[in-house]
């Protein structure tokens, strides 16, 4: 698609470079044969009086005509008569061009020639050679040497304007109507060929947002083609009726596709039901005024259109301002393609009343928004696709993942048939809870974690889940399992005496030695709540525990903990128990075990570690 669009560019720059340099030689060559060869003289009727016949036109007086200082004439709504007085200035026979520049509110022009050198001026002669080209109206004349004529238009415009009436020889017409016929060309065929690419486009991939966006660089290009002058009247001359209706229509038609075409690229019946909604209400009703408009009046459709863009250009707004809300990918571009929009009105209204079209502003507005248009539709694609990738990726992680898990439940096969059903149902349900945790968490992401905010710990609740997994792991493979519990001497002293920053101060320290004594990964250090913190040791026997217990008491007494400028020595105790498949023990009973020989080493002084084997409920019960 995008290789299509550089191919047309390329072309529509080659041609415009030949073109250019075609007209450039011509000028250079023939440089003499531009100077200005006829005088011409302008005059409007004063008072404009429908009515009259080209006869009574004529016997008007000279007084009742108002002679013009340029060759740029007010036009009024209805009829208007015109004087061209045309002098020959050379020794020689000229032809002369007359063009009126302003094709697109003209529906209907009469010429009339009187030749001031004949005796009866009272039948003047009407041209049949008159022409329409594009956005201008044309008659050739020939002036013989020093030769005067007289020529009366009648001119039936459907609003008021200003049209341009010039006298060019056969080269600067030539010239002229060669540079018209090239930026209509251009405009109007740029925007058609991008049309049938996109119907192209359509047709390989069916996506409905194509086809509406083909559809609304039509109506651009339909409104190009009125504004210079391929309108209803050259394309239907025997429907006078529907002459003057390009404008208003395919501006509406342009207003519905645009709308729709957004609503369908940016999913808003999903992402936003109410402007989803308002875009495709206006559409139908601006379609109900596109039926409507052929039984208004020009002045009427064209007030309408300037409204329905002013609209439409709000509408735009409003959906720009949902997508930078909603931090869309595409929300800046959109943004740059709603204030050309916004210009290319605001620029017309404000500059040319609504009334007078400037069509330089309009194809450069339309070219512009068009290819803005096609490129947000394009990167909408390329976002699209990578999203995709990513789910297809992300799929098929989980499928190997999923792999992984059959392989270890197949490898678990292998093993004894009197393990087998135990073991099977035990990884069976550590999957499910791993599952069920995984689940949980990715639901709690942002709102808990499993650290400890104060001291970079894990916390109660992280320490819930591990004790239970490492006592079925300890059960399942008979290994031991061992447990700490840690608290610190005199703690409430130090808060009621320095305050509890200084006591969120020994924690941290106190947290920072427990992580430097554990040295295994599988060892775990948990904050269990105040000063109180757990450690679960797996695979650790009692002597192991011991150890490490002494270790992390010896580092407490011989640290100094700086508070508010004053090294303090702190001291800590231990309880300490092991379990080793005793009957009948739960997670719990392993804690208050440990917990209950912490209360020992307090009740024997503190700064010591005091072990209290775990004894089974069974033996308890008896």
């Amino acid at each position: 698609m995008r290789l299509a669009f550089c191919i047309v560019m390329a072309i529509s720059y080659l041609l415009m470079f030949n073109t250019s340099h075609a007209t450039a030689s011509a000028t250079f060559g023939n440089k003499q044969l531009y100077n200005s060869t006829t005088k011409i003289e302008f005059f409007k009727l004063s008072a404009q009086k429908q009515a009259l016949t080209i006869n009574q036109i004529q016997k008007t007086k000279a007084s009742q005509w108002l002679q013009l200082s340029s060759n740029n004439v007010n036009v009024a709504e209805g009829n208007n008569w015109l004087k061209v007085v045309l002098t020959n200035t050379l020794d020689k026979t000229v032809d002369t061009h007359l063009v009126i520049d302003g094709r697109q509110f003209l529906y209907q022009f009469i010429f009339y020639q009187v030749n001031m050198g004949t005796k009866d001026l009272s039948s003047p002669l009407l041209l049949s050679n008159t022409r329409q080209l594009n956005n201008v109206v044309t008659t050739q004349i020939t002036l013989h040497k020093s030769e005067q004529k007289v020529l009366y238009i009648k001119l039936s415009s459907l609003a008021d304007r200003v049209v341009q009436i010039r006298a060019l020889n056969q080269y600067r017409f030539t010239d002229y109507i060669s540079e018209d016929n090239f930026i209509s060309g251009i405009a109007i065929g740029g925007l058609s060929a991008m049309v049938l690419i996109l119907l192209f486009v359509f047709l390989s991939t069916f996506n409905h947002a194509i086809l509406l966006l083909a559809a609304y660089l039509a109506a651009l290009a339909g409104n190009l083609a009125a504004m210079y002058g391929v309108n209803f009247s050259i394309l239907f001359p025997h429907y006078p009726e529907i002459h003057g209706k390009a404008l208003p229509l395919f501006t509406t038609l342009g207003a519905v596709f645009i709308l729709w075409f957004c609503s369908e690229l940016f999913k808003l019946a999903t992402q936003s039901r109410y402007l989803y909604w308002s875009f495709h209400l206006i559409g139908w009703s601006l379609l109900a005024y596109a039926g409507i408009s052929f039984f208004l009046s020009f002045n009427e459709n064209i007030f309408i259109s300037n409204i329905i863009q002013i609209v439409t250009a709000l509408f735009l707004v409003a959906l720009a301002i949902h997508l930078a809300r909603c931090k869309h990918q595409l929300a800046p571009l959109f943004a740059a393609f709603v204030v050309v929009q916004g210009f290319i009105v605001a620029i017309n209204i404000g500059f040319y009343d609504g009334y007078h079209f400037n069509t330089q502003i309009y194809t450069a507005g339309y070219w512009v928004t068009g290819l803005l248009i096609v490129f947000i539709l394009g990167r909408q694609s390329s976002y699209e696709k990578y999203e995709k990738n990513a789910a297809r990726q992300q799929a098929l992680e989980s499928a190997i993942q999923s792999k992984q898990a059959q392989d270890e439940l197949l490898s678990l096969q292998n093993e004894n048939q009197e393990q087998l059903e135990l073991a099977v149902q035990e990884r069976t349900l550590e999957l499910n809870i791993a599952l069920q945790e995984l689940e949980e968490a990715n639901r709690e992401l942002e709102q808990k974690n499993t650290q400890d905010e104060l001291t970079g710990l894990f916390n109660r609740r992280y320490y819930d889940q591990k004790l239970l997994a490492e006592f079925r792991r300890s059960r399942r493979n008979l290994t031991p399992l061992s447990m700490i519990v840690i608290d610190i001497d005199h703690f409430k002293s130090i808060n009621d005496k320095y305050g509890h920053t200084a006591g969120d101060v020994c924690l941290v320290t106190l947290a920072q030695l427990i992580k430097q004594t554990l040295r295994r990964s599988s060892d775990v250090g948990c904050r269990y709540g105040g000063e109180e913190f757990c450690l679960i040791l797996p695979e650790t026997d009692a002597k192991g525990a011991i150890s490490l217990a002494e270790e992390i008491r010896e580092k407490v007494m011989t640290t100094a903990f700086s508070i508010e400028g004053q090294q303090l020595s702190l001291t800590v105790s231990c309880g300490l128990t092991t379990y080793q498949q005793q009957a009948e023990v739960s997670p719990v009973d392993i804690f208050n075990t440990a917990d209950q020989a912490l209360y020992l080493a307090k009740v024997q002084g503190r700064n010591q570690v005091v072990v209290k084997a775990m004894v089974s409920n069974a033996t308890n019960a008896d």
